[in-house]
């Protein structure tokens, strides 16, 4: 079994939990950072995750194709809430409705999703991002319960996935997927925020290695 063809596709809807719609400029992907038109379903539990994009641009890495990860968001419908933070102490959350723009620099960390206070409502945004990314991520969400019997999938776990019972087999499709989808963020320069791990003092380093 292969994946599914959405090379053509212009709109994206993933099912619920996420509930969320993504639409694109152009039906085909190019090579350029461009709008994509995000909208959240009221029941939709889907939320842009904490993350950040290197601090290089992109024209210190030939590898990379668009521009420099997320780099406007503009709020079109309902009620945003966007947090960015800088280093380890500065950060700030900013709310708003329609007309908002947030610009957002490489090495912020960033996350953002609907107002608490407006959960029952939709959201719509326009994303400015990489339109590759996200197409590869929707495709992933897509075919996640084919991923046992993709041909690309690893023989070792498409037999790991065929001796389950079914308990263990639903436990184990979204941790695939999980996986998928961090290494798909990662290849495009986008990482998930996992927390800080604090530089070691000469002190400490002193301190801890006493022969």
């Amino acid at each position: 079994m292969h994946r599914t063809d959405t090379r053509d596709w212009a709109s994206f809807s993933l099912p619920f939990p996420d509930a969320v719609v993504f639409t694109f400029a152009s039906s085909e992907p190019t090579p350029h950072n461009e709008t994509i038109r995000i909208t959240i379903h009221p029941s939709g539990n889907w939320k842009m995750p904490l993350h950040w994009h290197p601090s290089e641009s992109p024209d210190s890495r030939p590898d990379t194709r668009a521009g420099p990860g997320c780099e406007r968001l503009s709020c079109v419908d309902g009620s945003l809430h966007v947090f960015v933070a800088e280093g380890i102490s500065s950060n700030y959350d900013k709310f708003g409705s329609k007309g908002m723009i947030v610009n957002f620099s490489p090495g912020q960390r960033v996350q953002w999703d609907r107002s608490r206070h407006a959960k029952e409502t939709p959201l719509t945004v326009d994303l400015v991002a990489n339109p590759v990314l996200w197409r590869n991520i929707c495709s992933a969400v897509l075919d996640a319960d084919k991923f046992p019997r993709l041909e690309s999938t690893p023989w070792w776990l498409k037999a790991l996935f065929a001796i389950l019972r079914p308990a263990w087999h639903a436990w184990l499709l979204p941790l695939t997927l999980r996986i998928q989808l961090l290494a798909i963020f990662a290849s495009h320069d986008l990482f998930v925020y996992h927390g800080y791990i604090p530089k070691e003092k000469e002190g400490d380093k002193n301190r801890f290695n006493v022969a």
